[in-house]
């Protein structure tokens, strides 16, 4: 008999340290099992709790679903584009603009391939992969080092992943933080669909809305028309041509360069009136 006593003495001293210790575990977050997440600790005591707090099962069961459904969401959505840990900027409805890695080498090195692409930049000159290791991206990067949301972000296909090139907003080098210069380069494939006045559009307006800016520029070369109407389209206006030295003499150069702008006021009004 006494035998018997100290043994459901004993069971009764276990039940309650062990249902004072689901209670300090609740208390710290360790009390639901998460697959994947959940300490050994945590699994024993999601078991344990409800035999010592029966008003706690139904409780622990909709955390479980809900912790579920969460998983299953995460599983069932699209990965982030980019490598682990990147820097998105913004998102569009069909662009994510994120910051550029060391990863990103081989997508440079094919959009700058491109003769098209390059057209009215040197004429037609490839990158070599030597200069986009050594020179572009690392100028990329010190953007990012001095600025929050100034500098130059991969253009990626929300639905596919796909690389289509990059965007820029950056300090004008001759005017202050407040008037930065808008740009792009896209691949070939991605011409005439619309991505470079949607990103551009999206630009502009986070230069307004958060980076304080007074002012947004843009040039291309006069004979560049298919530039010239991306930024007519993103709301900038023609404000003068201008003659410039570059290193490269191209077909065209010799009718100059144009700049287009968009003040603050004017980007106000246009979004008042709807345009």
């Amino acid at each position: 008999m006494r035998t018997l006593l100290s043994v459901l003495l004993i069971v009764a001293v276990v039940a309650y340290l062990l249902h004072r210790l689901a209670t300090w575990a609740e208390r710290r977050g360790w009390i639901y099992y998460r697959r994947g997440r959940g300490s050994a600790l945590g699994s024993v005591m999601s078991a344990v709790d409800p035999i010592y707090n029966p008003g706690k099962s139904h409780q622990i069961e909709e955390q479980r679903r809900l912790q579920d459904d969460r998983e299953d969401e995460e599983a069932a959505a699209p990965p982030l584009p980019g490598p682990r840990g990147t820097h998105i900027l913004l998102q569009t409805e069909r662009l994510t603009l994120r910051r550029f890695t060391e990863s990103d080498v081989d997508h440079l090195f094919a959009l700058d391939d491109d003769a098209e692409v390059m057209r009215f930049i040197n004429g037609g000159k490839p990158t070599s992969r030597e200069e986009i290791e050594n020179g572009i991206l690392p100028a990329f990067f010190s953007y990012y080092d001095r600025y929050e949301g100034y500098g130059f972000w991969a253009a990626i296909e929300r639905t596919t992943g796909e690389f289509l090139g990059w965007f820029h907003l950056r300090p004008d080098e001759d005017a202050g933080d407040d008037e930065p210069e808008l740009g792009y380069r896209l691949r070939r494939s991605a011409w005439g669909k619309g991505y470079a006045t949607e990103g551009s559009r999206a630009l502009v307006d986070k230069a307004f809305t958060e980076l304080g800016a007074r002012r947004v520029v843009a040039s291309t070369m006069a004979v560049n028309t298919g530039s010239r109407r991306v930024m007519e389209k993103s709301g900038l206006r023609f404000v003068k041509t201008f003659h410039a030295e570059w290193p490269e003499v191209i077909d065209g150069s010799d009718e100059g360069d144009v700049e287009y702008a968009l003040t603050r006021a004017e980007w106000e009004q246009q979004n008042r009136g709807g345009l």
